[in-house]
């Protein structure tokens, strides 16, 4: 690629200090961020240790280094009740070891935040994020050689109107299309239009409850016509307590019934749920955990759809004025249900475990450094596929430069 024959970050930090002075009149308008991390992953195709890497991989090693170069635009600004946002992102992945898999992603995003009179306001969105699917989603596929990128484009619009100063009106509508560049089988490739309509309540506290009704449809792009079209109905409450000056609590619960006009054995329902507490605990420690239940699409022959259960604890210090220090947790158990054959071919469980430390320091406004050490495991009980538990370690050092 072009942008491999000439280093990126040392343009990037070329570019920002050449253009700094122009655009200083007004920092909160125009801004550029170049970033550059450094990454090494011990599984990079998420093997299992009964796994042979040579003939999987065609290296003795499935260890990888990464170097990840960022060089971004963005644009903020108000004119009268308006604003305008937008986030140019160019991302340069190099990968050291299975060079096949480096690319560069182009990614945006866009709104602009209306308001026809203070109390008839709300936003017409859009964006695009590439990413490279983990080899955790498609583990055991063939071939395994091919980079296989994750294209997700969404648009929206939505509005709000202030009825007084506790109730609000909403409603708004979407799309989204997800595409990949090869296909992993399990209806991942879609496209789908939803359109909502709800209300909201704030209280004095900065508490709020809202209640929307959302109707999507959609088609799997990767299905054979007579078998790729689907609707869904989602009933949704969402509830922001501020329980106490140092303790606010997230809390949501919607009902979600999805069919399949032309395989009702596809069809399934049930609640989406989930509740978060963050406590400040003194003035430079606070701890969050969640906990949450989320069922998605999953279409093989073995399940057509995941319940996923993940419960996660952080606390973080900030050790000093410009330094912070954060731990994370996360248990997950993933149940793949739903079978669309009397008897189904085989039957999996995941547990997945993920442990990370990171560290932020920030000795100037526009500078950070940032460093991340994660431990993954995945523990599959399966039937009748191959194995898929897996063991990795990542580490990460990053620079970030905004101007």
């Amino acid at each position: 690629m072009l942008l491999r024959a000439c280093p990126l970050l040392p343009v990037s930090m070329l570019m920002c200090f050449s253009v700094a002075p122009v655009w200083a009149q007004e920092p909160d308008t125009l801004r550029l961020r170049a970033d550059h991390t450094l990454k090494t992953d011990s599984n990079l195709y998420r093997l299992s240790s009964s796994d042979d890497v040579l003939a999987k991989t065609g290296r003795d090693s499935a260890a990888e280094r990464i170097a990840i170069t960022t060089v971004g635009l963005s644009f903020n600004k108000a004119y009268s009740l308006q604003r305008l946002e937008l986030d140019l992102n160019l991302v340069d992945y190099d990968y050291q070891n299975f060079n096949q898999f480096s690319y560069t992603a182009n990614n945006y995003a866009a709104a602009w935040r209306w308001s026809l009179t203070p109390r008839f306001h709300g936003s017409l969105s859009t964006a695009r994020q590439e990413t490279l699917n983990s080899f955790a989603d498609y583990q055991g596929l063939t071939p395994v050689d091919q980079r296989n990128l994750r294209a997700n484009t969404t648009s929206a619009l939505d509005a709000s109107y202030d009825v007084d100063g506790t109730w609000s009106l909403l409603a708004g509508v979407s799309r989204i299309n997800q595409t990949n560049q090869l296909t992993l089988g399990t209806g991942d490739d879609y496209s789908a239009n939803s359109a909502s309509v709800g209300v909201r309540r704030a209280s004095g506290s900065n508490s709020t409850f809202s209640y929307i009704v959302k109707t999507s449809s959609g088609k799997y792009l990767t299905t054979s016509d007579n078998n790729s079209e689907f609707s869904q109905l989602d009933n949704e409450l969402r509830l922001a307590w501020v329980l106490s000056g140092k303790t606010s609590a997230s809390l949501m619960a919607a009902h979600i019934n999805r069919s399949h006009p032309s395989d009702p054995r596809r069809d399934y329902s049930g609640f989406n749920t989930g509740v978060n507490i963050t406590w400040n605990v003194t003035g430079k420690t606070a701890l969050a955990a969640s906990w949450v239940r989320q069922l998605g699409s999953y279409q093989t022959s073995y399940a057509s759809y995941t319940q996923a259960d993940r419960l996660s604890l952080g606390p973080t210090w900030q050790v000093g004025r410009k330094t912070t220090v954060g731990l994370r947790y996360d248990l997950t158990r993933i149940d793949y249900l739903g079978a669309s054959t009397a008897v189904p071919a085989a039957q999996r469980q995941d547990t997945l475990r993920d442990t990370s430390l990171s560290l932020k320091w920030q000795p100037y406004p526009l500078v950070a450094l940032s460093a991340a050490l994660t431990k993954s495991t995945r523990d599959a009980t399966v039937t009748n596929l191959p194995p898929l538990d897996y063991r990795s370690h990542t580490a990460s050092l990053t620079a970030q430069f905004s101007f």
